[in-house]
């Protein structure tokens, strides 16, 4: 099924689940420290597909970064250790007209 790190979360939210059916989702919300509509989204995915559904899902597919952008990237964090992921992505938008958004979250950066 999962992993034991997220065998601990799965665990984690079926106490939820189960906590929100016998005491309401509001006092359940309150007890966990969430949103109530994260305990009624973490509902809906165990009605629908059981403990399998309360697995951490992929948030999506990425697009490919270039390898050229990755290797500027890493030249530009090389000569610039201190450089802040912002003046990172100031440097490459003098370089590029067309910067892909989530150039942010790049992890050559980290």
């Amino acid at each position: 099924m999962a992993s034991l790190g997220q065998e601990a979360v799965v665990v984690e939210r079926f106490r939820i689940v189960e906590a929100a059916r016998r005491d309401g989702v509001s006092e359940v919300a309150r007890m966990f420290e969430c949103s109530r509509t994260t305990v009624y989204k973490l509902m809906e995915r165990y009605q629908q597909g059981g403990l399998e559904a309360l697995v951490n899902r992929p948030r999506g597919p990425r697009e490919p970064v270039a390898e050229e952008l990755v290797e500027l990237i890493v030249e530009l964090k090389v000569h610039g250790p201190h450089r802040r992921t912002s003046k990172i992505r100031q440097l490459l938008a003098e370089r590029y007209v067309e910067l892909p958004l989530e150039i942010a979250d790049f992890l050559v950066l980290d």
